[in-house]
């Protein structure tokens, strides 16, 4: 799925609001389930999309739908819980705002920044490797990207003009919270910008006491 901004969905809502999502398996012969990474279901267990522990599989050719009420504020993100699914792109944030956040007046916009290792190879592909005995490691990713977006290597220039380096800009003087998250698999990530320190304000859904830092590493 993944390069694919086409394919990338963000979900938001602010607390108290209904999240419904409707999950259609399309795979012939796949089965899935969608997890909603970060929130603690305590009203609505059976909508928290872990495979053999709240639900069993969505079956090929069938729908699911989750409901739940968003209650804790803050960045979190959804995958497909099933397999190595999540790793071929099956993932995208979910930000749940407060209308009382003590931050919302303290920055001029916001950026939404999901970070992914890519490979060249399929989930089930890579599957296959890790269940081996002896164990067979999968190697280092291909690329790694943010929004679906990264340094993709192509002759063509369409391709790299829809998935390739996208570039964000901002204004000198104004302050931008960015919400990072990492959605990659099996890899921590070292986010910095070049030339400007980053001071962390919260961490998944938790305030946090202000430090500035030069890079972060992001788990």
């Amino acid at each position: 799925l993944f390069p694919s901004p086409s394919l990338f969905r963000s979900l938001a809502a602010n607390v108290g609001d209904t999240i419904r999502v409707r999950l259609s398996n399309m795979s012939p012969d796949l089965s899935t389930a969608l997890h909603f990474h970060g929130l603690h279901m305590k009203e609505e267990p059976y909508q928290d999309g872990q495979v053999a522990a709240t639900q069993c599989t969505l079956p090929p050719y069938q729908n699911q739908t989750y409901e739940f009420v968003a209650r804790e504020p803050g960045t979190h993100y959804w995958h497909l819980h099933s397999s190595l699914q999540r790793t071929d792109g099956a993932a995208g944030p979910l930000i749940i705002y407060d209308p009382q956040d003590p931050l919302k007046d303290k920055y001029d916009a916001e950026e939404i920044l999901f970070l992914v290792d890519w490979y060249y190879t399929s989930g089930l592909e890579r599957r296959v490797g890790l269940d081996s005995v002896p164990f067979v490691w999968i190697g280092n990713p291909g690329v790694f990207l943010i929004n679906g977006k990264g340094p993709i290597a192509s002759d063509n220039e369409a391709c790299n003009e829809k998935y390739g380096t996208k570039t964000y800009s901002f204004v000198e003087g104004k302050t931008y919270r960015l919400r990072i998250i990492n959605g990659a698999s099996l890899v921590a990530m070292n986010f910095a910008i070049g030339g400007h320190n980053l001071t962390i304000v919260e961490i998944g859904r938790a305030p946090s006491e202000l430090q500035s830092h030069h890079d972060l590493v992001c788990r």
